[in-house]
């Protein structure tokens, strides 16, 4: 046989190759160093194991046939991942893979098999989102509300013209030691990576560690931020009241066709001094 050009000593051995390399090993009686140097683009160890293979094995490669057999049945594996969503309509969000192994009745796998089955149907343990909690009860207000002004048909006009300006407060933080928050207890999830924002996989901020710089914020449509004003520790009623009677007529000059503002139901911001202020 014609000497093949060396190309790759590293290629994969083709049927064709190995078949022929059988051939000459055990039916023509060449040595490995000769059929080495007819096929010089395979290494020689690949060379001799296949022509040492048996003639009618079709096969490239060995089956994997190393190892025992799983524990984990396929009827375990599905429990397993439907014990995840479970566990969030129930618990919450901060479970552990010791606490789905339970639930899901498979006591009799390690805690290492059941991550793993957790990590194959694409679910890690990720650092919770710190966006603050929604409960049941808040989409139903929020979808009370949404009915309610689709019922007075109003239209983007209102929102732009109808309200003088968006209030709110608005906090920065500056964290003196992130890596214990993020090493804490239960501030990890078992979420997939597209679930950051998902309902009830959000998480509150710890405040340990942490400084907080805040400002009485509004904005309004066309005009931008209009009042901005620091404030130091918690919003108290006092201070609500002095925010709104040295600044509130500034920023409502910014749209004077209406008065009317909107804000959240924080109860301090609605207390008595502040709205008689």
């Amino acid at each position: 046989m014609k000497n093949l050009k060396r190309k790759n000593n590293n290629a994969r051995v083709t049927l064709v190759h190995s078949c022929k390399m059988r051939a000459l090993h055990q039916k023509a009686g060449a040595s490995i160093t000769e059929i080495h140097k007819m096929f010089p683009m395979y290494n020689r160890r690949n060379v001799q194991r296949h022509a040492k293979r048996q003639i009618g094995d079709l096969t490239l490669r060995k089956q994997n046939a190393g190892g025992r057999p799983s524990k984990a049945t396929n009827q375990d594996r599905r429990a397993i991942v439907r014990t995840v969503n479970i566990l969030r309509r129930t618990e919450g969000a901060n479970f552990t893979s010791g606490r789905i192994k339970v639930i899901a009745g498979v006591t009799h796998l390690s805690n290492r098999t059941v991550r793993r089955i957790l990590n194959q149907g694409g679910y890690r343990y990720l650092q919770g989102r710190r966006k603050g909690l929604l409960t049941l009860a808040d989409l139903k207000k929020r979808l009370k509300f949404c009915k309610t002004i689709r019922r007075r048909k109003l239209g983007l006009d209102f929102w732009r013209r109808g309200i003088s300006f968006y209030l709110d407060a608005k906090g920065f933080q500056y964290k003196t030691n992130p890596q214990d928050q993020a090493r804490a207890p239960r501030a990890c999830q078992w979420k997939k990576r597209n679930e950051g924002l998902e309902f009830g996989l959000t998480r509150k901020c710890s405040k340990a560690g942490v400084v907080n710089v805040n400002f009485m914020v509004a904005i309004s449509y066309g005009a931008g931020v209009v009042l901005c004003e620091p404030y130091f520790g918690s919003i108290t009623a006092e201070k609500m009241a002095t925010i709104v009677s040295d600044h509130f007529d500034t920023a409502k000059s910014s749209n004077p066709i209406t008065r009317r503002f909107l804000m959240d139901n924080y109860p301090r911001q609605k207390s008595k001094k502040a709205m008689t202020a």
